[in-house]
């Protein structure tokens, strides 16, 4: 079976996903066929995640650069790339502008992909959330119209909001709706003193803390704030991630009394992963104060890999998991005040924290081993080849939800 793979972007976590998906998928058909950009071929994200599989996949940077917004193009890129390998079988990890126009090009005459392969897509945006504005929710609706329109054999939905939208859209959509896993690796679990120790930050008191990407996304500065007013003389806020310039002089400027202190911890710097995971270890409480974040959260999903409980922002796809997994506690991450109070009560509460079944479901599915079940499913089918073991669906995580709520857990 010849098989072809699109990605026309780069950044992020795209080639990540290949660098997960390649290997097991060259074990089954054998060399895969990859078209890229050349900017992606040149890129530290090639040399890290694709450089080393170039035995098992044959890398063209044949698409033209274009950015998200440029739909034509990405559609085109990914029909010329079609048609020049003729493909029984085509996978496009992250296609949302691909997938914009497809289904202009099918009522056109001209079908959705050339040689009219199966083809799977991922799909990265859409909100789905009630309290999203009305332009985003008008966006969700011009999304769910042209995925309907699709050739897509299956369409995976990385927001679980908007993957439920889809669902209840109905017809042919419904039917090829899937929800994405993401590639959350298993974290060892160190206890908090040993994590801390490894850190060489203090062992003792109350720690709430994130690690990720410090950038105007995140609300640090009323982090800081309800901090200052819910923290004990104990407790300490870890901060892991490069920092927004405006939030380092932030701190220099109101917070260095907290960091001579050691009630402040900074590691303002790039974290590689082993330490991204230790520093999770360490926290009694992780924080996700993303306040204008709809989507699927890594971090958040990081963090119960870990066995912390969660204090996250009231919105979308975080709200929706706190919610339904009970794994921690929401609010308004941008009023100090109920920060301040949210901060309190997680912090007393945290040593209750006990990971339940479902949490334990929600891992298995948000793992790379399924990632890569979940996106060899349809080719395996079309081999005859049984399902993989690793596979993990998001009815099978539901049902594990469902028989904990009747149990009366």
């Amino acid at each position: 079976m010849k098989i072809l793979i699109v990605e026309n972007m780069f950044r992020g976590h795209y080639y990540l996903y290949l660098n997960y998906i390649l290997p097991r998928l060259a074990d089954l058909v054998g060399t895969v066929d990859v078209a890229i950009t050349s900017h992606g071929r040149n890129s530290p994200e090639f040399t890290t995640y694709l450089a080393p599989l170039e035995k098992c996949a044959a890398f063209h940077p044949i698409l033209a650069s274009a950015r998200p917004t440029d739909r034509l193009r990405l559609h085109l890129n990914m029909r010329e790339a079609a048609r020049r390998f003729s493909p029984d079988y085509v996978l496009v990890p992250s296609g949302d502008a691909e997938t914009s126009l497809m289904g202009l090009f099918r009522i056109a005459g001209r079908g959705g992909l050339p040689g009219t392969p199966s083809a799977e897509v991922g799909i990265h945006y859409g909100y789905g959330a009630r309290e999203a504005r009305h332009k985003d929710k008008a966006k969700d609706l011009f999304y769910l119209v042209t995925q309907h329109l699709s050739s897509w054999r299956k369409i995976h939905f990385a927001n679980l909001l908007f993957y439920e939208r889809a669902k209840a859209w109905g017809g042919s959509l419904a039917r090829r709706a899937e929800l994405m896993p993401a590639p959350v690796p298993a974290n060892p679990r160190l206890d908090k003193a040993e994590s801390r120790r490894q850190l060489g930050i203090p062992e003792d008191g109350r720690y709430i803390g994130i690690a990720a990407i410090l950038d105007k996304r995140k609300a640090i500065d009323t982090l800081l704030a309800a901090f200052r007013k819910a923290a004990l003389p104990s407790d300490r806020l870890l901060l892991a991630g490069r920092l927004d310039p405006s939030f380092a002089r932030l701190i220099e400027h109101e917070y260095a009394d907290l960091v001579r202190n050691d009630q402040l911890i900074l590691f303002n710097r790039f974290v590689d992963p082993p330490t991204f995971q230790t520093i999770l270890s360490a926290l009694d409480v992780a924080t996700t104060p993303f306040p204008w974040h709809w989507n699927r959260s890594l971090t958040m999903l990081h963090a119960i890999a870990a066995g912390r409980p969660v204090l996250s922002s009231n919105v979308g796809w975080m709200r929706t998991m706190v919610d339904r997994f009970r794994f921690g506690w929401t609010c308004n991450v941008l009023d100090t005040t109920v920060f301040a109070a949210a901060i309190r009560q997680a912090l007393d509460q945290c040593e209750d924290y006990r990971e339940s079944e479902p949490v334990r479901k929600l891992l298995q599915f948000y793992s790379a081993d399924n990632l890569v079940a979940h996106w060899l499913a349809g080719i395996r089918e079309t081999m005859a080849l049984p399902p993989s073991e690793h596979a993990c669906s998001w009815p099978m995580v539901m049902k594990a939800l469902e028989d904990h709520g009747r149990a009366g857990v």
